[in-house]
């Protein structure tokens, strides 16, 4: 019976239909060609010609020359950055700052208490101030806008659907 069952699976998984898949494209082009891609329900940060605003949000794409950002049609034409986040100097900097802080107070109760005065002359300080600087060092590294521009950045959608192989008799 188990192996009707998996017959009956294997069958039904080979002979279901294939959806099509279609991928946004941002190929950068210079020294090294580098290309970036996002997938159906990938979070993305746009900006669009003659908007200020930043549209935040789950990637859905539509068609070849469409797609959508949380409810809202973005054509690639009118296209004019995609904003890239950098999850390892984000994070890399909240930690600093977030240890920078904690030391701080650390290191001023503790001379508050032993010494009597909060900020003596001594560099105790030192440790919690470079932490800070780290942070601080980080935090332009947080985000990456690459503008798309004919010349260098060109923006695309893929259609990566399977196709059957197609026999050719003679």
């Amino acid at each position: 019976m188990k192996s009707y069952l998996v017959l009956f699976l294997l069958l039904l998984f080979c002979s279901s239909p294939l959806f099509s898949q279609r991928v946004l494209v941002l190929d950068l082009s210079g020294m090294k060609t580098k290309r970036i891609r996002y997938n159906s329900g990938d979070y993305i940060s746009i900006r669009v010609k003659d908007d200020k605003t930043i549209y935040k949000g789950f990637l859905e794409v539509v068609s070849d020359t469409s797609f959508f950002v949380n409810a809202n049609l973005v054509v690639l034409d009118s296209l004019e950055s995609i904003i890239k986040y950098n999850k390892a100097p984000k994070s890399i900097s909240k930690q600093a700052f977030l240890v920078g802080g904690i030391t701080a107070i650390v290191v001023g109760l503790n001379n508050g208490l032993t010494k009597g005065n909060v900020f003596p002359a001594d560099d105790s300080y030192i440790v919690p101030a470079s932490f800070l600087g780290l942070g601080a060092i980080f935090t332009p590294f947080w985000r990456k806008t690459y503008k798309v521009t004919k010349k260098n950045r060109t923006v695309k959608i893929l259609d990566m659907t399977p196709v059957a192989p197609v026999d050719d008799s003679p």
